[in-house]
């Protein structure tokens, strides 16, 4: 078995689980992400999609289907994650397309003042429900060809 097929297998079990055993947090699955979707994340990040990342956001791009977004008194708007968003033990959620790339950025940006917080070829897949830190990130080594793939070390 492929890792791909091992990644839709693994992902249909756990979407099974959490479908008859928390309906209420199944419905906070999106559905999959579409091409347009995994172009644009290929665009932010510069490099291919890592075929088993893809295969994953292909099946459900993110857990964050009830989430919304609040407007502050500045004008600010910020996002506010719904409870049925965690997904993961510990109050992870899987994060899609689009917050992938805006997590990215935004542990880019802090990596601009803390030399080793974060390098260019990771990639967050799941977070906190705060949204304080990631949980799990796809690691794209720097000296290997984009079609290669490798997670982070466990």
């Amino acid at each position: 078995m492929s890792e791909i097929e091992e990644v839709r297998a693994a992902w249909g079990r756990i979407a099974r689980w959490i479908t008859a055993n928390a309906p209420s947090t199944a419905q906070a699955l999106r559905g999959p992400a579409m091409d347009e979707d995994i172009a644009g994340l290929r665009d932010a990040l510069g490099f291919e999609v890592p075929d088993v990342l893809e295969a994953l956001l292909r099946t459900n791009n993110g857990s964050g289907a009830k989430d919304t977004t609040q407007t502050l008194p500045n004008g600010r708007v910020v996002p506010v994650n719904h409870v049925d968003s965690v997904i993961f033990p510990f109050g992870k959620v899987l994060l899609g397309c689009e917050e992938i790339v805006e997590a990215r950025a935004q542990m880019l940006d802090i990596a601009q003042d803390a030399e080793g917080y974060w390098e260019p070829h990771l990639i967050p897949v799941i977070w906190d429900f705060e949204r304080a830190y990631y949980g799990y990130a796809v690691w794209m080594p720097p000296d290997l060809p984009d079609s290669v793939c490798c997670t982070m070390p466990r």
